[in-house]
């Protein structure tokens, strides 16, 4: 009798095997009386909390700055998910001069900028133009990285953006 309700719990077993990829994992199964033991998978380092059950791995995505009004000043921002924060490095090239320009990110895209949603620190260039800054933002990454937002930079002083990148959509 015993080896009849083994039987009948190997389609299960096998079943299980095959899903092996999804998000629970079988840590004991007894196919004699029909129960397992499942527990949840961790989050794994550099990887997004659970919202609704949906997660971001940290990968990140890169973004090239335009220059506007004939500024010359161009570039690359990385964004990181970071839990439910957002790291963004930006390193800006051909700026006029030393100075410290203050940027941002805005909803919208580089051919109609929208509104401030999150400042981000300035970049001071050197005599040659060029900068970087690294930051973290609370903003959840699904919100910033969904295509619809733009990191701009501004001339030393302030004025209308002098570059632009579209924040790509995250890749999952």
């Amino acid at each position: 009798m015993k080896s009849s309700k083994a039987w009948l719990g190997l389609p299960l077993a096998l079943f299980l095997a095959a899903c092996g990829g999804d998000t629970e994992q079988i840590e004991d199964t007894d196919l004699t009386q029909g129960t397992a033991e499942v527990t949840p998978p961790a989050t794994e380092p550099g990887m997004a909390a659970p919202m609704g059950g949906a997660t971001m791995a940290a990968v990140p995505q890169t973004a090239s700055f335009q220059a506007l009004q004939d500024s010359g000043v161009t570039g690359e921002a990385t964004l990181t998910p970071r839990d439910q924060q957002v790291e963004v490095m930006v390193r800006l090239t051909g700026a006029p001069g030393a100075g410290e320009h203050p940027g941002h990110i805005h909803s919208g895209t580089c051919d109609n900028i929208g509104g401030v949603v999150q400042p981000l620190d300035p970049i001071t260039t050197d005599a040659t133009g060029s900068g970087t800054m690294t930051t973290t933002v609370d903003l959840p990454p699904m919100t910033v990285m969904n295509g619809q937002h733009v990191i701009s930079y501004h001339a030393a002083g302030g004025g209308p953006p002098i570059t632009c990148a579209q924040i790509p959509m995250h890749a999952m």
